[in-house]
């Protein structure tokens, strides 16, 4: 018996704000200057109501922190 939910069955369409599930996504990174910023944008495009990101900066020596700070400051969405 299958128990898994198959993506097939899943709505395209997010929930409303105040029933969605909580998610939260962690992205590691370690000199990543060169691809942070578009992954990052493309997480803050996510249509998901409810959605954390925590990016973990580890000991970059390309700038990687100072860009994932760049985007905390500019992120005016309200996350829940």
């Amino acid at each position: 018996m299958r128990t898994a939910v198959s993506l097939d069955s899943v709505s395209s369409t997010p929930p409303p704000a105040d029933s969605a599930a909580r998610v939260s996504i962690i992205l590691p990174a370690r000199d990543e200057a060169a691809h942070i910023t578009e992954c990052v944008r493309a997480i803050r495009e996510s249509t998901w109501p409810n959605l954390e990101l925590v990016v973990i900066d580890d000991h970059s020596t390309d700038g990687t922190g100072i860009t994932g700070r760049r985007f905390a400051r500019q992120i005016t969405r309200s996350v829940s």
